[in-house]
Order: C-alpha cells, then structure tokens, then sequence
C-alpha cells in the first residue's frame, strides 16, 4: 500500500493528513501554528514533525512522498530554508522523500484539481 501526506502550516494551525493510494484519508494531525517568522525555524519545524507523527497513528513508514503547502514560503531561497531544516530534522529527514514545498495559497488555488 503506498502513502501520501498533505502539511498545511500556517500562522494559526498546522495540519497534517495522511492519504492511501485509494485517496482515503486514514491518518490526520494537528498542532499549533508554523510560520516560522514567528515562531522560528526549530520550532516550526518541530510543530510540523508533531502533527505529522499524529497523521501516521502509529504506522512505520519512511520516504513518503509530501507536499508542505506553508505560509511564509515565498521565495526560492525561503524554499531552500525549510528544505534545509527539513533535512536537518532527524525524524523529518528519514520521513519524508525530498517534499514538495509550497506557499499554502498555492495549496489552496489548486485544491479538489489534479494540478
């Protein structure tokens, strides 16, 4: 069975949801918000972790394949940012294969598409 996750982080909320490939949702998390202007990078990162290891309910996954949609990502070089922190999470790092990473307007213009 293959999995996907879907991260939604903002400046109030950060939420996670895991889909299979059946696009039924069978794990979701939430946590405090992300925007990591506000809260920092570590910090938001480990709120992101949080909620992400609530979607997996337990489930021993790795690489799976993610889209963070998140507030604040509006450069290439805010891209690189959280690529990076990504990267240096040790759960995080083992978690995800290489995310897609999004500002969450983009998220939201393109939801319920197959773009």
């Amino acid at each position: 069975m293959k999995y996907y996750l879907g991260v939604d982080g903002g400046g109030t909320k950060t939420e996670a949801i895991l889909i299979d490939e059946d696009k039924k949702v069978v794990g979701k998390g939430s946590t405090a918000g992300s925007l990591a202007t506000v809260f920092g990078m570590d910090e938001s990162v480990n709120r992101i972790s949080s909620a992400v290891l609530q979607a997996l309910s337990g489930k021993k996954l790795k690489n799976i394949p993610a889209c963070l949609a998140l507030a604040g990502v509006d450069t290439d070089s805010d891209n690189k940012r959280w690529r990076q922190a990504i990267r240096n999470h040790l759960y995080l790092s083992q978690l995800l294969a290489d995310p897609v990473i999004v500002n969450d307007t983009l998220a939201a213009l393109r939801s319920g598409t197959t773009d």
